[in-house]
């Protein structure tokens, strides 16, 4: 079984690569630096109209008095492009898998003491758009609905505890700035 595995991956790579020089987009996201987060990943081009990204949020941020504790939030996304530029640019759809844990704290007069836990796994689709310049800058935006496989969601409020299945949905929103690395020569 491991050498059908490994033959079938080799066999992958090697006709992914045939036509292009090995190109990945380290991107970030600037406005969750704003709120205190810090949103980044890469995406690896496997062909032309085919890339592979993965990038995580981890953070800590303030709203209303509600302090959001992101522990992580985890996303594999694969895109496909319809009819890219520069390889693996312009617009596209994806299929994406995200794995969410947050814990929002809330402190104020009225309640004392309040946690809210939130820990989901599941998948979605998406579309966005990709814009690689000749110089090499990265921009990337899309938005993305899922629904989750497994949410677990906890709530204690001044020491009382539950636990329920709510909101078994997901969201996958980017707005990336970045660079391209490799990826042979640029129009």
């Amino acid at each position: 079984m491991k050498k059908l595995v490994l033959s079938f991956s080799l066999a992958f790579f090697m006709f992914g690569f045939q036509k292009m020089e090995a190109q990945v987009d380290v991107t970030a996201n600037p406005i969750g630096l704003i709120f205190g987060n810090v949103s980044a990943g890469a995406d690896v081009a496997v062909n032309e109209n085919f890339s592979l990204d993965g990038s995580f949020i981890l953070g800590n941020s303030r709203f209303f008095g509600l302090k959001i504790k992101n522990n992580p939030v985890v996303t594999l996304t694969g895109k496909y492009y319809f009819s890219p530029n520069h390889g693996a640019d312009g617009f596209y759809g994806d299929l994406f898998f995200r794995y969410v844990n947050r814990n929002h704290v809330w402190k104020d007069e009225t309640v004392s003491d309040a946690d809210f836990t939130i820990t989901k796994f599941g998948m979605g689709f998406g579309i966005g758009y990709k814009i690689a310049s000749a110089k090499g800058l990265v921009f990337d935006f899309g938005a993305g609905f899922g629904r989750a496989f497994s949410t677990k969601i906890k709530y204690e409020l001044n020491g009382d505890q539950t636990s329920s299945p709510w909101f078994p949905y997901l969201t996958n929103f980017k707005l990336n700035v970045g660079y391209r690395f490799g990826g042979g020569e640029r129009d």
